[in-house]
């Protein structure tokens, strides 16, 4: 996909049960986070779309430039496309 980065405070974290999400940057940068903590939101659980958004405590933060990846297991907290 082509993604557009955002900054911090427009982005919530997110966690799929049951699929890892692996986040590649074939050109351009971004900096991603994972969380400490994870509370979803009022919206709940997508089962159908596997994904929740919420809030947490901040944890690891790296930066991602051209052929760089991060790969999220299944259950961890992560904030992607981040400015």
């Amino acid at each position: 996909m082509m993604a557009q980065t955002r900054p911090e405070q427009d982005a919530k974290y997110e966690i799929h049960h049951n699929y890892m999400d692996l986040q590649m940057d074939l050109e351009g940068c971004e900096r991603v986070q994972t969380a400490r903590t994870f509370l979803t939101d009022e919206a709940g659980f997508n089962e159908q779309g596997d994904i929740g958004f919420g809030s947490g405590e901040t944890g690891s933060v790296a930066y991602l430039g051209n052929g760089m990846f991060a790969l999220f297991l299944a259950e961890e907290p992560h904030m992607p496309t981040l400015s």
